[in-house]
């Protein structure tokens, strides 16, 4: 037996609609309100007198040498001033 394999046209057939899938998108408007907060600033100048007062002083140092002859000894005859 010999079976043969047949390509049927398709059958169209009613559409099926599936549940509408839903998108939000938000747009926003902005509405500008003003708030105008005043300020002001007052300047006020105190003038400070400061009285210095200076003590000048000097100062002065000095520096003294002194001198000791010591002996340690009898000193040698002094061969030209001998008596004899």
């Amino acid at each position: 037996m010999n079976r043969c394999c047949r390509w049927m046209p398709p059958v169209a057939m009613p559409a099926v609609y599936d549940p509408a899938r839903m998108s939000v998108v938000d747009v926003y408007h902005p509405v500008v309100v003003p708030h105008v907060h005043a300020s002001h600033t007052q300047y006020r100048h105190h003038q400070v007198v400061e009285h210095r007062h200076f003590y000048p002083h000097t100062e002065s140092q000095t520096c003294d040498t002194t001198q000791h002859n010591v002996n340690c000894g009898c000193p040698a005859p002094d061969p030209c001033h001998e008596k004899g």
